[in-house]
């Protein structure tokens, strides 16, 4: 069994509750949240919330990375809409090299102490999919714990992954702000990965509109199309991806709708201001990620 153990920096949309008043309230509460007395954990002290973090141990909706013995991962928790109280999805990019692993799945009982994911797919950089569940449990003062099962099969031994989030600063990302079409208007020039490979030098545009265009085929004859990005109603600073793949004979997701999310963020390249991120999926979990910065 592999289990990875990081420790990723969270930002959510939820209210923050004040510090200073949880501390008067309980003087047992002063043991566990850092803020209030340190951790005993080491990594769980460093950046440790001041913000957007709800302390009543209720999951959040957020977007979450961090970089672990050189892997970054990336991961995102959200509402579709607001009609759907508790109703969300998972998402998350794993960066073993330049191409995502991809984790998909519905969640339920987002906004309560415990959310869980029954229908996650993990698909890897060989296109090979996988199912297995993921849970996400608040922890006050250090965010939530994601921790992702994989049961045995015949050709693969139970796979565990679990790490806790934390949240990640205003200047990086503002996940409480509402999405502007302005944000990731314009041209992109980044990496396309599929599972099957990836497309270095992809470039897409996206209209004022939020509609997309992207004119480059990969894997031989994948083409992107009716593709657009649209503010998520829950006005948080995240988008909603949706496009279609026509007809083709290689294409692994030839005929196929998929939808996901995607953000624009701070880049972290030099010379650069902006980064776009998206990740969709088909319903049974086969997918493509795209990062570009400029």
């Amino acid at each position: 069994m592999r289990k990875l153990n990081a420790t990723f920096f969270l930002k959510t949309s939820a209210r923050v509750q004040s510090l200073l008043l949880v501390c008067a309230l309980s003087v047992s509460l002063l043991g566990t949240l850092t803020s209030c007395g340190g951790s005993t954990n080491p990594v769980d002290s460093v950046n440790s919330p001041t913000s957007h973090l709800e302390l009543n141990k209720l999951t959040s909706p957020g977007v979450f990375s961090v970089l672990w013995n050189d892997k970054e991962f990336t991961s995102i928790l959200i509402k579709p809409s607001m009609a759907q109280a508790e109703a969300g999805h998972f998402y998350a990019l794993q960066f073993n090299n330049p191409d995502p692993d991809i984790y998909s799945g519905s969640l339920s009982g987002l906004g309560t102490g415990t959310a869980t994911s029954y229908n996650l797919v993990h698909q890897n950089t060989s296109g090979t999919l996988r199912s297995g569940t993921a849970t996400a449990f608040a922890v006050s003062a250090t965010g939530v714990k994601m921790t992702l099962n994989f049961p045995a099969t015949s050709t693969e031994s139970f796979k565990e992954l679990s790490w806790t989030a934390n949240v990640l600063p205003d200047t990086t990302y503002q996940f409480n702000t509402p999405a502007l079409l302005s944000m990731p208007q314009g041209s992109w020039t980044g990496r396309l990965s599929y599972g099957f490979g990836f497309s270095e030098k992809y470039t897409l545009t996206v209209l004022p509109n939020g509609d997309l265009i992207a004119s480059q085929v990969f894997q031989s004859d994948c083409q992107i199309s009716k593709a657009s990005l649209l503010p998520n109603p829950n006005r948080v600073n995240i988008f909603t991806f949706s496009a279609h793949i026509p007809t083709a004979t290689q294409c692994f997701l030839k005929n196929e709708a998929l939808n996901g999310v995607a953000f624009v963020s701070s880049s972290t390249e030099p010379g650069k201001t902006q980064r776009i991120q998206w990740v969709a999926t088909t319903r049974d979990g086969r997918g493509f990620s795209f990062r570009a910065d400029r």
